[in-house]
């Protein structure tokens, strides 16, 4: 019970009465380890050398390696070097939420009633009187009580014979701040207090149980009503071994701090009227487990002192301290190393996941194209239709005796049914593929966006996690530019070597101009042999070589031989003309449109393939370091365990 100023000036008067009276019961029942502490710790403490050495690695190893997203265990490591050079008191935590009665407690253990400063209960009592205390409060021994916003002083002989330092921690529902947790984890000896009715329910004390499970001087403070008529302890132990390995369970005091707070009351009443009951104070301050917490606490510090009287060498408590910093220092790496490594895992998984999508992308693409082999294969119906489409050209317009007057047309004529008839199914099948094409881009784009927005390519992470972050500028910009690049496919780019090869028909000094170019000579030749015929028989008949008959027969059989000759010559151009087609145009036009349809291809994924490649990179250089991280870890655990 919290007593106020004017309540303890009141007492002053009655305190030199009953003070010899008190004294012969409260020494025996309030403060048992008053006395010095001579119980050896069981506790085997490594080597003073092995340790420090150990935690300078171990920072060396934080810095070089920056696996955690905070700097704290390397500022504890800091800390334990420190302790481990310097003479220092035992370090005491109590902690527990504002319900948990942790501030009665910490009344109950240091509220002296033997006390000759009359200002200690008020110094108590004042110190989370303000608008918004502290969460945690230090408490060290003084001459005189003095309370600060940094720490409170109090005359307690209990911190002066076991040379400890208190540290009072009351957190809210979110959990312990960042130094609070500091001071659990550098702490001596931390007591976690717990009351009957929540027990193990509030899920932060069981993150705290789990992260301070292995520290050698843990005590749960179980405080309950009624110690002899509570159940609570079966139903705490229930749950700690469902929450923690037996081995590593913490040990439980029961304790009550409204029964202490009644006992102290009755030894020294604060309200008018009461008298001192010496029998109810043994009752009820025995009956609260105070005295055999102030042994359980007592018994974890007893280690503080060092073997020789005046050494400088750590104590057995700093060593043991320390060494468990440098467990867990190197527990708490090993686990964000273990994240660390299901990151770079998991963005691993996500890099195949992408090569994977676009190969598959790829092969069915090129099956559709049927230019797998690296030739993309012209339709044979098509070919043939062009084909069949020419020679109806050449057996109706360009039939051999039209041509004296279809010559000089002969490239336009050829030139409009090649336009309406060469490949032109096969043109629009193109089209329609380089469409599909840019349909594998986008998609590719959207694969490629979904790669990026994974937690390792965030720039969070290169912050949060550099071990395992692949965030690179350089790599975005790559692939900025690839997907730009992937984006410019129009829908002639697969049918353009057709286009070329169409146009290379009819275009100067091609089969067409040569073919018309044949027809004019054969042309030009027959009309000059038909001329000279009918002119060397109208010679005749009017020189009277022969007759006119013959003449007649003469000039005739010029004028077919000419008709024959032009027919001929025209036969051959025409063969000559699609043999020209078949090699220079169409011959090379499959090899063309399979190197278009794979460039066209590599073009749709481009941006997957640059972040593939990127990535992999990426992920390879940091797998590199993570495993020689891994490395140094596991060499420095064991060698701690080598050294205890």
């Amino acid at each position: 019970m919290a007593r106020a100023s004017t309540s303890s000036l009141t007492c002053l008067c009655r305190r030199d009465t009953v003070k010899a009276a008190k004294q012969a019961t409260a020494r025996k029942y309030v403060s048992p380890a008053y006395k010095d502490v001579q119980t050896p710790t069981n506790q085997v403490a490594p080597s003073p050398k092995s340790t420090a050495t150990l935690l300078r690695d171990t920072r060396s190893l934080l810095r070089r390696y920056p696996v955690l997203a905070h700097t704290t265990w390397s500022s504890r490591i800091d800390q334990s070097l420190a302790d481990l050079t310097s003479v220092r008191n035992a370090r005491i935590t109590i902690a527990g939420e504002a319900e948990s009665g942790t501030s009665s407690l910490v009344n109950s253990v240091f509220d002296d009633p033997l006390s000759t400063d009359p200002e200690l209960s008020v110094g108590l009592a004042s110190r989370r009187l303000g608008k918004s205390p502290p969460e945690a409060i230090p408490l060290r021994y003084a001459d005189r009580t003095s309370v600060s916003p940094l720490e409170v002083g109090i005359p307690s002989r209990w911190l002066r014979d076991n040379q400890a330092d208190v540290v009072e921690i009351v957190y809210s529902a979110v959990g312990p701040n960042q130094s609070s947790l500091d001071s659990l984890h550098l702490s001596d000896a931390v007591v976690l207090v717990v009351s009957e009715v929540r027990l193990l329910s509030p899920p932060v004390l069981r993150d705290l149980l789990l992260d301070l499970g292995e520290k050698p001087n843990l005590i749960i403070a179980l405080n309950v009503d009624d110690p002899s008529h509570s159940s609570a302890l079966r139903t705490l132990d229930s749950q700690l071994s469902a929450l923690l390995p037996r081995s590593s369970a913490p040990r439980v005091t029961v304790i009550s701090t409204g029964l202490a707070e009644r006992g102290l009351e009755a030894l020294n009443p604060t309200e008018p009227g009461h008298e001192v009951s010496y029998e109810n104070f043994q009752t009820l301050y025995i009956g609260s487990g105070m005295p055999a917490f102030q042994d359980a606490i007592a018994r974890a510090v007893a280690g503080l002192r060092v073997a020789a009287e005046n050494s400088t060498a750590p104590s057995v408590l700093q060593e043991v301290t320390a060494d468990y910093v440098l467990a867990k220092a190197l527990s708490s790496m090993a686990f964000a190393g273990a994240k660390i490594g299901d990151d770079l895992l998991r963005a691993s998984a996500d890099i195949a996941k992408l090569d994977y999508v676009a190969k598959d992308a790829e092969r069915k693409v090129l099956e559709e194209l049927d230019a797998v082999d690296g030739t993309l294969q012209v339709s044979s119906e098509d070919a043939s239709a062009a084909a069949a489409a020419l020679d109806r050209l050449f057996e109706d317009r360009l039939v051999w005796w039209k041509l004296p007057v279809r010559t000089d047309d002969l490239v336009t004529e050829i030139e409009a049914v090649v336009d309406q008839t060469y490949l032109r199914k096969f043109e629009e099948a193109l089209v329609f593929y380089t469409g599909r094409l840019i349909g594998v881009s986008a998609a590719m784009t959207r694969h490629t966006d979904n790669l990026l927005s994974t937690p390792a390519f965030s720039q969070t992470s290169a912050a949060t996690s550099p071990l395992s972050s692949l965030y690179s500028p350089i790599l975005l910009n790559r692939i900025q530019q690839a997907k730009f690049e992937s984006s410019k496919i129009s829908s002639s780019d697969l049918s353009q070597p057709l286009i070329t090869r169409r146009r290379q028909i009819t275009a100067p000094g091609g089969p067409a101009e040569v073919l018309q170019s044949r027809a004019q000579s054969g042309v030009l030749t027959s009309f000059t042999l038909s001329t000279a015929s009918i002119a060397g028989a109208i010679a005749s008949e009017i020189a009277g070589f022969a007759e006119l008959a013959t003449n007649v027969g003469a000039g005739l059989f010029g004028t077919v031989f000419a008709g024959w000759l032009l027919q001929r010559r025209w036969a051959k151009a025409r063969r000559s003309f699609f043999v020209d087609v078949e090699k220079r145009i169409t011959g090379g036009l499959e090899d063309d449109l399979g190197v278009a349809a794979q460039a066209l291809v590599d073009r749709s994924l481009y941006s997957a393939r640059t972040a593939v490649v990127g990535a992999t990179e990426l992920y390879t250089k940091r797998q590199s370091g993570f495993d020689l991280f891994a490395d140094d870890l596991t060499a420095l655990d064991s060698r701690r365990r080598a050294f205890q």
